[in-house]
Order: C-alpha cells, then sequence, then structure tokens
C-alpha cells in the first residue's frame, strides 16, 4: 500500500513539472475510412494546438514568418512534447466525421524545442550594448566617465574594459560599443547626456542614437583594504537594462577582487590591469548566459502589475488557481504571492501582451466548478472572484 501511494506521488509530482496544460478541439475530416479520419483529425489538432501555442508564446508575426520551420522542426515532432490526446466519438454527418481531440501539452518541452531551433528568441536584430560606466580609483583620487570631460585622469582602465569585454562578447556574436576609445561625447547631442543616472530610460535617446537595444550602467571602483595595507580590491557593480517604456534591471553583476597594492603608481595599475583580465572572461560569459536566457525565456518587453483573486482563504485553492494560471496562458510569464488575507490572494504578474489580453484569457480561463468573475482594473492591478 505504501509502495503505492509513493507512486502515485512520484506520478503527481512529475505531472506537475511536466507543467501540462490542456486543449480542446473539435475538426473534422473527409475521409472515409474511420482509421484514416481519425488520424487526420489527430493530426489536424497537433497543428493547431502547436500553432496557437507558439502564436501566444512568440507572436503572431513571427509564427507567420516561420511557419516552414515551425511545420518541419515543431509540428513533426509534436508527439515530443503531447504525452496525451483523446478523442471523442467521431460523429458523422453527410459523408464528413467530426471529433473533438483533447489535448495535454507539455509547455516546457515545447519552448526547449523552440529554443534548440532558434524560435524563442525575441530579438531578430543585432544584440549591441553600450557602457554608460564610471571609474574611479580611490588610491590615486583618479576618475573617468566618457560622457565628462570634467574627469579623465583614469581612462586607461575604461579603454581596458571596452576593449576586453568588445572582445570577449563578440564571441557570443554581442557588439559591445566603445565610446571611451572612440570619443562618443563628441558624437552625442549634449541633450543624450545624464551628469547621474538617476533613471536608466532617461538614456533612451542615447541609446537609439547609437542603435543599441541594451544599457550597461554601473561603476569599477579601485580602493583599499581597511584591514591589510599590502591589499586592495577592485569593486565591479554592473546593471544591463534595456530602456523602454517599463525599464527593469534584466542582469545585475557584482564582483569584487582582491590585489596586491604597490606604493609605485605604475605597479599599481599594472597590478589592478592584469586583475581585471585574469576575470573579464568569466565576467561577460556570465553577462551573456543571464542575457541569452532571458531572451529564451520570452521575458523581454514584458509588464508587472498585481492580479488580485478574491477566493477565501484557502491555501491548496490558492496554490491550485496559480499553477492553473501559469500553466494556461502561455503570456504569463511569472507569478508571485505578494499578499494574502482571509479575502483572497494578491499576486504579482509578469507578463507579455496587453492587460486587456491577459483579462480576457482570465476570464475564460477553465476553473471548473467555479468560474472567474471581472471586477475591476487600474494601471497596476487587476481584480477577479473566483465564483
Amino acid at each position: 500500500m505504501i509502495n503505492i501511494l509513493l507512486a502515485l506521488l512520484f506520478l503527481a509530482i512529475q505531472v506537475k513539472a511536466q507543467q501540462l496544460i490542456e486543449r480542446n478541439f473539435t475538426l473534422t475530416s473527409e475521409k472515409e475510412s474511420v482509421i484514416e479520419a481519425k488520424k487526420e483529425i489527430q493530426e489536424k489538432a497537433f497543428q493547431e494546438a502547436v500553432l496557437e501555442l507558439c502564436k501566444e508564446l512568440i507572436g503572431e508575426e513571427r509564427v507567420q514568418k516561420n511557419k516552414n520551420l515551425i511545420q518541419s522542426k515543431i509540428i513533426a515532432k509534436a508527439v515530443r512534447f503531447i504525452p496525451f490526446s483523446k478523442g471523442s466519438e467521431l460523429d458523422l454527418k453527410e459523408k464528413t466525421y467530426s471529433q473533438t481531440v483533447n489535448l495535454k501539452i507539455n509547455v516546457n518541452e515545447l519552448k526547449t524545442l523552440l529554443k534548440e531551433n532558434k524560435l524563442l528568441e525575441e530579438f531578430n536584430q543585432r544584440l549591441t550594448i553600450i557602457p554608460y560606466v564610471s571609474f574611479e580609483n580611490q588610491l590615486t583620487n583618479k576618475r573617468y566617465k566618457w560622457w565628462s570631460k570634467q574627469d579623465e585622469g583614469y581612462k586607461k582602465l575604461a579603454l581596458l574594459f571596452e576593449e576586453q569585454f568588445q572582445k570577449n562578447l563578440l564571441k557570443n556574436g554581442i557588439f559591445f560599443h566603445r565610446p571611451a576609445t572612440f570619443d562618443y561625447l563628441s558624437s552625442t547631442p549634449q541633450s543624450f547626456i545624464r551628469e547621474s543616472v538617476l533613471n536608466v530610460d532617461d538614456l533612451i535617446p542615447l541609446c537609439k542614437w547609437h542603435k543599441a537595444n541594451f544599457l550597461l550602467t554601473g561603476s569599477v571602483i579601485i580602493k583599499g583594504n581597511e584591514k591589510k595595507s599590502n591589499q586592495g580590491f577592485v569593486v565591479l557593480k554592473l546593471n544591463l537594462s534595456q530602456p523602454s517604456t517599463q525599464t527593469k534591471v534584466l542582469v545585475d553583476i557584482q564582483r569584487q577582487y582582491d590585489f596586491p597594492v604597490s606604493k609605485e603608481a605604475l605597479r599599481l595599475e599594472s597590478a589592478v590591469e592584469n586583475k581585471f583580465k585574469e576575470e573579464v572572461e568569466s565576467l561577460t560569459l556570465e553577462l551573456y548566459q543571464q542575457l541569452d536566457e532571458i531572451l529564451q525565456r520570452g521575458i523581454l518587453n514584458t509588464q508587472t502589475m498585481k492580479l488580485q483573486i478574491v477566493m477565501g482563504a484557502q491555501p491548496l485553492k490558492m496554490e491550485w488557481m496559480k499553477e492553473k494560471i501559469r500553466n494556461s496562458i502561455a503570456n504569463v510569464k511569472a507569478l508571485k504571492e505578494r499578499e494574502i488575507t482571509a479575502q483572497g490572494v494578491t499576486y504579482e504578474m509578469e507578463f507579455a501582451g496587453s492587460p486587456e489580453e491577459i483579462k480576457n484569457k482570465l476570464l475564460v480561463l477553465d476553473v471548473s466548478p467555479g468560474k472567474l468573475s471581472f471586477l475591476k482594473s487600474s494601471d497596476k492591478e487587476m481584480s477577479f472572484e473566483l465564483k
């Protein structure tokens, strides 16, 4: 008995991990043979399911653009991510068979297949990054910012930073701008320059001017170790973002490297440069890997807002509702509980598309035996009630 319970528990965990969603399709066939009719209807169901989900995941425009690739690489391998299909009884009317087919689809496996065929990435154009990074050596009181003529005392490290970042990121197909090397300050309209970056959206014109998809902000600071006079630190704080109407930090990297301190200025700078060269390859690789994961997960150009569901304080039902939304609505990229009360739960929802699209999908979401009823919405929150 215990073995049976354990097996059932393991099976339940597996099913949940697979992130299966259900879709139903009612289709027809004019084949004379019952066997051939069933086969044709199932093939049509697989095709419609794949196209429908692909449109939700990568957009209708990209589906149309890559329809031949999707047909040969995704639909042809549908059995890989559709582990279950069941058809109703065939209904014959005027020499035409009709049947409703129920499919259970493994969304994660579909995403993996899309990723393997470079279809899940949101960017078709070349990836480019422009840095807005300041450099400061607190040991020598030198600093540098490419956007300021007043701070040019530590340009050497900035040049090394740009050279090494471009060299390593180009290996993965990402172009890294070199504003210090090529004097962007002289060629950039002054209205696009900001002395300090309080909001990266202020730099949208700068990014557009230099045709950069992403912005790398932050600082590189050289400072001493208060506990060891012969040791110093290279402290990097870098944030990668995509300036937009709803900007958020995509990649946050913070590192601290130690190096031997010399009283001679040239030896000091040489030690800093050597340490930087030692670490830059792994640093840029991490930056690329995190950005690539974001592209593959399709969470660029997403929005965040609160989703409140009035349903009473029922922990199991709340978890079930969360999984139902995540597994059934491909536009929803992330869903996290933010507040639980006696009346219900409030999630932080990250999604692609428009709020109206999410609202309409929630209204038709199968939450049998109940139903979601729309209550109200604002720019930051939408509310539903489970009846």
